[in-house]
């Protein structure tokens, strides 16, 4: 029982944006819209002696006499932004409720990591197993093959060999038989033929027996 396939090393879900740091909240000064006043206060001015005073008004800080005139103060009011350290992007807090955290390119993430094992982008794979079956390493075989070639259980043979011995194509036969008649060695020849000159029985040419008077019927010795 073997693996078919190969050993592989994956990541198994895909990719993320994430922030590797945490959200926070910051209260800085708002630069966009500052605020004029004047630190100090608007007052009455007597000048001249006697029957000949006069009036005159204006603010303390910085002389000016218009009593609704531009502050000579600059402040900034303070606000709460939120930003993530990792990249240093920053929004209103304001805003981003008025969004309802929607804004995909502010809270995307900064840098990638795999779903499957929280790894960064590039990372070495968490996860090895075989393409055949899913299976991780070390795990039994998922298909059973011959040892001999490895072809599937049902597969056809990857050698010929005799059904009647079972020994492999090529080898000696098992039995010993004559190429004339196909019988066993021990049995009765197929063919009679003279013993003196082998010519088959009753064939031309043959051998002829010298003359014996004493017997003239007898017949030359036949072998079968």
């Amino acid at each position: 029982v073997i693996h078919p396939g190969k050993v592989v090393h994956i990541h198994p879900k895909g990719l993320e944006d994430y922030h590797p740091e945490e959200l926070i909240e910051m209260e800085v000064d708002d630069t966009d819209n500052p605020v004029f006043d004047h630190p100090g206060e608007y007052i009455t001015i007597i000048t001249g002696k006697l029957c000949c005073t006069k009036e005159t008004q204006k603010w303390n800080c910085c002389q000016k006499e218009a009593r609704y005139a531009k502050g000579c103060r600059k402040q900034f009011p303070k606000k709460t932004i939120i930003t993530y350290p990792c990249c240093k992007k920053k929004k209103d807090k304001e805003k981003d409720e008025e969004e309802k955290g929607c804004d995909e390119e502010f809270h995307g993430g900064c840098q990638r990591r795999y779903l499957c094992c929280q790894k960064k982008e590039g990372s070495d794979p968490c996860v090895s197993k075989y393409d055949c079956c899913e299976k991780p390493p070390n795990s039994e075989g998922c298909a059973t093959v011959w040892k001999c070639c490895e072809f599937a259980e049902d597969s056809p043979g990857c050698k010929e060999r005799y059904m009647c011995c079972q020994m492999p194509d090529g080898s000696r036969g098992c039995q010993d038989k004559w190429d004339c008649c196909e019988q066993a060695p021990e049995e009765q020849g197929c063919q009679t033929v003279c013993s003196r000159c082998g010519v088959k029985w009753g064939h031309k040419p043959g051998c002829s027996w010298p003359e014996n008077p004493d017997d003239d019927a007898k017949s030359p010795d036949v072998v079968d």
